[in-house]
């Protein structure tokens, strides 16, 4: 795999994000179909299949409007501080665990810095999620995808899905969003621990990268 410029990929990420005026209206003129096609979905309710790529240079299927898509139909980036945060600290040869993958853009990620001496384990629990989340990461040799949630217990549970739309809010917790009430398809999904997976899979501890994310959200 080729050699990883940390300061190149951050760049990107600033560029992609960059409030300045002559970022703000080229990002403009680029994204002023697509801005429009957005809205029109979300008035019309429907939802829409393609591809984009990414600051990085891969590409990823998504489905706007869902939030994580729109941002990255949009601007080809999401959450940009804690983009930078994993391209700073992951490199090669870690092990980087990604539980509530989404459609894998954090493990996309992560799976150029950690190069092919390193390892992506990307849990997923939703089926219609993880089947995006396996298509975008199917040629990735360095990733694991897992049809399973991480919990304190190995069991099954209920789980709310909230269909392609609103995928971003599946969770074991009802979404609570102040102008929309969501209704939720309520499925059994099978949970496992950190520690059980690790041992049944032979991950070593000590070599886990030390951030993982959840919900796409950085916890030390």
């Amino acid at each position: 795999m080729k050699q990883i410029n940390k300061n190149e990929l951050i760049k990107k990420v600033n560029e992609s994000v960059s409030r300045t005026l002559s970022a703000r209206i080229k990002r403009g003129i680029k994204n002023f179909s697509r801005k429009r096609e957005y809205k029109d979905l979300v008035k019309n309710t429907q939802v829409k299949f393609t591809a984009v790529k990414i600051f990085s240079g891969d590409t990823m299927n998504i489905v706007v409007p869902d939030n994580v898509s729109t941002s990255l139909f949009l601007n080809g980036c999401f959450e940009a501080d804690d983009t930078k945060g994993l391209i700073q600290s992951l490199n090669e040869g870690d092990t980087f665990i990604d539980i509530g993958a989404h459609i894998g853009y954090y493990s996309m990620v992560a799976s150029r810095l950690v190069g092919d001496s390193g390892k992506v384990i990307a849990f997923e629990p939703t089926p219609s999620t993880y089947g995006l989340l396996q298509k975008n990461l199917m040629e990735k040799k360095n990733v694991k995808a897992e049809n399973l949630a991480v919990y304190s217990l190995q069991t099954t549970m209920e789980f709310n899905d909230y269909g392609l739309k609103y995928m971003v809010f599946n969770s074991f917790q009802k979404a609570r969003l102040a102008d929309i009430d969501l209704v939720a398809n309520h499925i059994n999904v099978q949970t496992t621990t950190l520690d059980i997976y690790c041992r049944l899979n032979d991950v070593k501890m000590l070599n886990l990268f030390n951030y993982m994310f959840y919900k796409v959200q950085l916890i030390l």
